[in-house]
C-alpha cells in the first residue's frame, strides 16, 4: 500500500525495532495521506476510501484487514497516523513468543522466533 499510494518520486521508510521483546515495524510513506473520518475505517473489510467507478486504485478492501486479524492471532497489532497530503505511518507490532525445542536447536542467538498463538487457549 505504501508503494501504491505514495506519489512519483516519494520516499518509503521502513523501521524495524526490537522492544521489550517485541518486534515493531513501521511503514512510513509521504504520499496522499488519509483523512482523519477515515482512519477508523481503513482496517474493514471490503473498505475503500476511494469507492468511485473511477477509482485510481484496485483492489478489493481486504489487504489491511487481513493484516490485522493476522496480527491479531499473534498477539500483535496494527495501528495508523495519517495527515492529507503529508502521508501515514502504519505500526506493527508482533511480541515475541518463546522458543520451542526445535527452534533453539537452531538458535544462533541473533534470530527471533515468531509464532502464531490462538487467543482462545487456556494458560
Amino acid at each position: 500500500n505504501a508503494v501504491e499510494f505514495s506519489q512519483p518520486g516519494g520516499g518509503i521508510k521502513v523501521t524495524l525495532s526490537l522492544e521489550d521483546n517485541t518486534l515493531r515495524v513501521t511503514v512510513r510513506d509521504y504520499g496522499l495521506g488519509i483523512a482523519e473520518q477515515h482512519l477508523e475505517n481503513v482496517f474493514n473489510r471490503f473498505t475503500q476510501l476511494d469507492a468511485t467507478s473511477v477509482k485510481e486504485h484496485g483492489g478489493h478492501g481486504l489487504g489491511l484487514s487481513i493484516v490485522k486479524a493476522l496480527l491479531e492471532v499473534m498477539g500483535g497489532a496494527v495501528s495508523v497516523s495519517s495527515k492529507p497530503k503529508k502521508g501515514s505511518i502504519f505500526t506493527i507490532t508482533i511480541p515475541e513468543a518463546p522458543a520451542t525445542e526445535e527452534q533453539e536447536d537452531f538458535d544462533d542467538g541473533q534470530t527471533l522466533f515468531f509464532t502464531a498463538t490462538d487467543s482462545r487457549e487456556t494458560q
